[in-house]
């Protein structure tokens, strides 16, 4: 739970504001090296944990944020000296031999060069910003705030959220500032930046192991994996929804932590039947857990918006993070907070094996096995069986061209197929975004194996691990990810698709990994309820995504939005015969959100 930060240029001095920006994440603990009369670095910490300062060698002077894994290179040497070490051993290329997640901000007084860096998992966040007055760089866009101004959001960002697509990876939400790219490292010397890439998360080897140590190996990972998160933790919280992944968290900690794990869950009780307390209590009622649980009944999508545009320094495109926001603050002050983030791209619902199938022409086999996985894709097992004919079938070229002329002709008479069609079409242009999805677009992937690693390589990962991370600190806590851990992601992707979906059940080698672990009922079900049902009656409920509301706020949005298309999605939220689907849920709130946006900041219209 360190805020980074550092200045170099006329204004060091500017550093404290930066601290001070990043909130609670910052408000203690400070250190700041000034040596020189033209560079800061300094860190702080939020109250309820403290870390490590300002660390200094001779000519090198470090701020790191994060935590290195145990093992037998570290010989009772801390975080820092093992840094220290790799760096001067290899220079930045050395920074691959460090295993953990972490961000650092390094000077290298001999060479005058400032190294900011990233590990390959991006799991700690790191942003900076150059002008001809300095370079900076802090540990989120917010602590940029003193230098940027009123500065307002790049048109193309403003377009991806709407539309609900991911930044690129290395974006931020405005001109000036950027992000530190995971595993690589941003070199400022002389007034001139350079990137250089230490570590990236490659496609490992086939495993060679039987189906049986598959499962044994990969129990043991997860495993190490926890314990590893969970070590010289006095105090350890766990979210648990009830699904496979935050059950077997749960399950896991409570064996390797000494004191009761507490669980933080929702539940609805005025709709049991979309509650997941059954499952909940299932896995409660195996250990000694301190149990505690939020009703979001009467759920408001906007409740505490308006903080979290601050806390996020723009909007974001995760509508249920303000319903998790009591869950934080439920956490134990200073604890650790396990989350089952990344479960479902470190091990597949089946992605490869779908791909893989269809790709063979098994298409009998694809549809049996599409019958077990259409429910948690939310879409209907011919449905997607189509789909993948259209990617993968005999006259598919032909097909598509047909399709695409269909879509051109009919796409001003049609309603909206898609986000994008909610733009106003000046707007729409103007932002660049369909000439910016053109240039992302990668070819399909060669295999099964390849199309589950390229999800793991998709920005919105590393996004969404900002985003939590910055919740938790703000909320006193620190957030770990065990999924999200390099050894058990790099075995999991060595695994033949067929080992995660067979039969029907996804993530299959999870289930077998954890059998005698988990409750049969939790282990074994198909089916998770994820609060889109309480997302669409709050919506029906809420002032801000009224149709009067929408209506009364059209000089602001029409800049950005087609108003009377977006009013019509609106009137078919009521219309429970058609309900719209879970795409045009979050489109309505990221309208609401983005409504909130422009009435608090007022930003400049796009021109």
């Amino acid at each position: 739970m360190t805020a980074l930060a550092a200045v170099w240029g006329a204004r060091p001095q500017q550093v404290s504001a930066l601290l001070d920006a990043m909130g609670p994440r910052s408000a203690s603990h400070r250190s700041t090296f000034a040596e020189t009369a033209d560079l800061a670095v300094a860190c702080g910490h939020h109250a309820a944990r403290a870390g490590q300062g300002v660390c200094i060698d001779g000519n090198l002077v470090l701020v790191f944020d994060g935590r290195l894994d145990d093992g037998a290179e570290r010989a009772g040497r801390r975080d820092h000296q093992i840094i220290f070490e790799a760096y001067k051993t290899s220079g930045v290329a050395g920074f691959a031999e460090l295993k953990g997640q972490f961000a650092l901000i390094l000077w290298d007084g001999e060479r005058r060069r400032l190294i900011c860096a990233r590990d390959a998992l991006g799991a700690r966040p790191l942003v900076y910003r150059q002008t001809d007055g300095g370079f900076a760089v802090c540990s989120e866009e917010r602590g940029l705030a003193p230098l940027y101004g009123d500065e307002p959001l790049q048109p193309l960002r403003v377009a991806e959220f709407l539309a609900g697509r991911p930044a690129p990876i290395d974006a931020g939400m405005r001109a000036s500032v950027r992000r530190v790219p995971p595993g690589e490292a941003v070199i400022v010397s002389n007034g001139v930046i350079k990137l250089e890439c230490f570590d990236r998360l490659a496609l490992p080897e086939a495993t060679s192991d039987a189906p049986e140590d598959q499962i044994r190996r990969f129990a043991e990972l997860l495993r190490t994996s926890v314990a590893r998160h969970c070590a010289g933790e006095k105090t350890v919280d766990c979210f648990l929804s009830g699904g496979l992944d935050s059950s077997t968290l749960a399950m896991i900690a409570s064996r390797e932590v000494t004191g009761p794990v507490r669980t933080l869950s929702l539940v609805d009780d005025s709709h049991p039947a979309l509650s997941e307390r059954p499952y909940i209590d299932a896995v409660v009622q195996a250990a000694p857990f301190d149990v505690h649980l939020r009703n979001v009944a009467g759920y408001d999508p906007f409740a505490g918006a308006e903080d979290a545009l601050r806390r996020h320094a723009g909007p974001v495109a995760a509508p249920n993070l303000l319903m998790m926001r009591p869950l934080y603050q439920d956490a134990r002050e200073g604890a650790l907070l396990l989350d089952g983030h990344g479960g479902d791209e470190v091990v597949s619902k089946g992605l490869g094996r779908l791909h893989d199938l269809a790709r063979s022409g098994r298409w009998i086999t694809l549809y049996a096995e599409l019958r077990g996985v259409a429910d948690l894709y939310g879409e209907q097992a011919s449905s997607m069986l189509w789909s993948l004919f259209r990617a993968y079938g005999p006259g598919r070229y032909k097909l598509a061209a047909v399709m695409s002329v269909a879509r051109r002709l009919t796409r001003r008479r049609a309603a909206p197929r898609d986000a994008l069609d909610l733009l106003a079409e000046a707007f729409r242009a103007q932002s660049g975004i369909e000439e910016e999805i053109t240039r992302r677009r990668r070819p399909r992937p060669s295999d099964g194996r390849t199309a589950e690693h390229a999800v793991l390589l998709e920005p919105q990962q590393v996004f969404a691990l900002e985003v939590l991370d910055r919740e938790a600190q703000d909320a006193g806590v620190e957030a770990r990810c065990p999924f999200w851990d390099r050894s058990l992601i790099d075995y999991s992707m060595s695994l033949p698709p067929s080992a995660k979906l067979k039969g029907g059940w996804t993530r299959l080698i999870l289930r077998q990994a954890m059998a005698g672990i988990l409750p049969p009922e939790v282990l074994w079900r198909r089916d998770k309820h994820d609060f889109s049902a309480q997302l669409r009656l709050g919506l029906q409920r809420s002032a801000i995504i009224s149709s009067r509301a929408i209506e009364a706020a059209r000089a602001s949005l029409a800049p950005y939005l087609d108003v009377d298309r977006v009013l019509a999605l609106r009137a078919r939220l009521d219309d429970d015969r058609h309900p719209v689907s879970g795409a045009d849920l979050q489109m309505l709130w990221r309208i609401g959100l983005w409504s909130i946006w422009l009435r608090v900041h007022n930003p400049r219209p796009v021109p």
